[in-house]
């Protein structure tokens, strides 16, 4: 017997959010629209003809209940260091499948620790299904796959220029934290957003500057890569500013309700990309992988604007895993491979 459970997003009124109700629909879903405020999803749902079902995280008997009426839950509601350890304890117990948009390092560390329970509930969970970090995470293990016993990977992220609210969110919060490195396996503390160094993406050098991007714990798993560094592009003028404001950084994660303060004038100032740049904007992945012996790989990966990518891939991933087998925790590429990303509109290139 088919079975009659249904697709769920939770977060559905949030930018990315009704990207991803609009890509399903076009591909055909009629998914249940869900989150925590009502009134903010009638108008998504009422648009495409959809149920939505207002549910706060907190509400554990109303979310069970949601839950029980999924197969696969597409979780676009952040920050994830908040909502994702509730969603996934959620779907397990639901027996649901749960897929996650986070781009966030500790939110990824996180849902490895529930591998065991996820296989024992019959149950895929995977975070990171956008842009970061499905694209990064598939060149990851392709230019891997280049090189005899790589020892070192360098990863970098090119086309967020027009962020949502949010991504400032989750960016304020690495800015907390500070940076971070992989050596030897491990997580260490390392350079944040200095010093910078150019690499060659797709169509041109762009500068780029140490972030600690999800990829230190997919891109490890996926590769085995014991050693790994992962950047983001910045224009020229911002990796001076950022140089400059090394101090005042350093201050702040002494004074961390400076954080506290500046971030509602900053999410009130992003707005997500336009529906131009939606269509026309590009993104960009560069990879570089290097052995003991001094062998020397790198490749890179073009495709669409960030968000409107993220919502074409998130969907690429759910329709994999509700057809599928898979159970437990899984990177997007150990689960379908590192030319899952190749598509429509994707160039990859070598060198």
């Amino acid at each position: 017997m088919a079975s009659t459970k249904r697709l769920v997003i939770y977060g559905a009124y949030g930018f990315t959010g009704r990207l991803l109700v609009e890509e399903a629909v076009r591909r055909g879903h009629r998914p249940i629209l869900a989150g925590r405020s009502l009134r903010k999803l009638a108008p998504v749902a009422d648009r495409y003809g959809l149920e939505a079902v207002g549910v706060s995280l907190d509400e554990r008997d109303d979310l069970a209940r949601l839950i029980a009426r999924a197969q696969l839950v597409l979780h676009a509601a952040g920050p994830y260091a908040q909502t994702g350890e509730p969603m996934i304890r959620a779907c397990i117990a639901g027996h649901a499948h749960q897929l996650d948009l986070t781009g966030e390092l500790e939110v990824l560390r996180a849902t490895f620790t529930h591998d065991r329970r996820a296989r024992e509930a019959g149950v895929a969970l995977m975070s990171g299904v956008g842009f970061d970090v499905v694209p990064s995470d598939c060149l990851a293990l392709h230019v891997a796959r280049r090189i005899d016993r790589p020892t070192r990977l360098r990863l970098a992220i090119a086309g967020l220029s027009s962020p949502t609210p949010g991504t400032v969110k989750s960016a304020l919060g690495v800015l907390r934290r500070g940076g971070a490195v992989r050596r030897r396996g491990e997580l260490v503390p390392g350079p944040l957003l200095s010093p910078s160094m150019v690499v060659k993406f797709g169509d041109r050098p762009r500068d780029v500057v140490p972030v600690p991007l999800g990829d230190l714990e997919t891109a490890w798993r996926s590769t085995g890569i014991p050693d790994i560094e992962t950047f983001a592009a910045q224009p020229r003028l911002r990796v001076t500013l950022a140089r400059a404001l090394q101090p005042i950084l350093g201050w702040a994660r002494e004074h961390p309700v400076w954080f506290d303060r500046i971030e509602p004038f900053l999410e009130a100032q992003a707005h997500g990309p336009s529906e131009e740049a939606l269509a026309q904007g590009r993104s960009q992945v560069w990879a570089e992988a290097v052995n003991d012996r001094g062998d020397r790989v790198e490749s890179w990966l073009e495709g669409p604007e960030a968000y409107a990518w993220t919502a074409r891939l998130a969907w690429d991933c759910a329709e994999r895993i509700v057809s599928g087998t898979l159970r437990g925790a899984l990177t997007p590429a150990q689960a379908f491979g590192a030319d899952f990303v190749l598509g429509e509109g994707v160039t990859r290139g070598d060198a």
